[in-house]
């Protein structure tokens, strides 16, 4: 799964095994599990009322607080996500994933300053899982007019990062942001072999080509890009509600 807005940003946002506590009695444990099923079958209403009761059952559920948020901001409920992220932290200051996943809520709000800050946290916390964050700092910077620091800084960590295949998608995803790879490259690139999986790559790719050309002043044909971003449906994604919040800014 991943860590992004996809059960971890890259591309759901649960956290399953992470947090299922000892300390949490087992009907708590119990309907975190179901909530969980629930979740990955995107019934969100029933996930979210199961968090509830593992909630109640045990207020300093760790992981009930941050799969609820993850089920609240696939449902555009970004306030009441950003309190669940918030008591995750309370009570685990060092849970890096709901430091990335706020920081996806932010972004998605225009909060930036906040955003930047919780996406470096997580970065600091964790050793995996930072393809992604990479990325959004990346956009945020470029937003800001640092487009030029903001890529020496993204270079410098794919210069770093030896554990992944050559020419995978994170690479394509940032060689075009970074001007190395064409747009019609990046559309290119080999689908996975799941159905699901392949409309989230989709989802991806229309939005940061979006990015590249909403960044480069072209605002018409990316509101089409993410538009067609939007189309996937694929509400686990971070791409497709940072997506939405670029049209929204970009409405008239």
């Amino acid at each position: 799964m991943k860590t992004r807005f996809k059960m971890t940003a890259l591309a759901l946002l649960l956290g399953f095994g992470i947090t299922a506590q000892a300390a949490a009695g087992d009907s708590a444990v119990s309907y975190y599990n179901q909530g969980g099923a629930k979740q990955t079958k995107d019934d969100l209403d029933g996930a979210i009322a199961d968090y509830n009761h593992a909630i109640e059952l045990d207020p300093k559920y760790v992981g009930a607080y941050y799969n609820r948020g993850a089920a609240k901001q696939a449902k555009g409920d970004l306030d009441g996500a950003v309190a669940d992220y918030n008591h995750a932290i309370e009570l685990n200051p060092k849970y890096a994933n709901a430091y990335n996943n706020r920081g996806i809520v932010k972004h998605a709000k225009g909060e930036l300053d906040g955003a930047i800050a919780d996406y470096r946290h997580f970065c600091e916390l964790s050793e995996s899982g930072q393809d992604y964050p990479r990325l959004y700092i990346w956009l945020i910077r470029s937003h800001l007019g640092e487009t030029e620091a903001a890529s020496k800084e993204l270079s410098a960590y794919l210069d770093k990062r030896t554990n992944a295949a050559p020419g995978d998608w994170f690479s394509k995803v940032s060689g075009h942001l970074l001007g190395n790879i064409t747009e019609a490259e990046l559309f290119a690139a080999d689908a996975p072999p799941d159905a699901k999986k392949a409309r989230g790559r989709s989802c991806e790719a229309w939005f940061y080509a979006g990015m590249k050309k909403l960044l480069s002043g072209n605002k018409k044909t990316a509101a089409t890009y993410f538009q067609k971003c939007l189309a996937t449906e694929q509400k686990n994604y971070a791409e497709y509600h940072l997506a939405q919040a670029e049209l929204k800014a970009l409405a008239p």
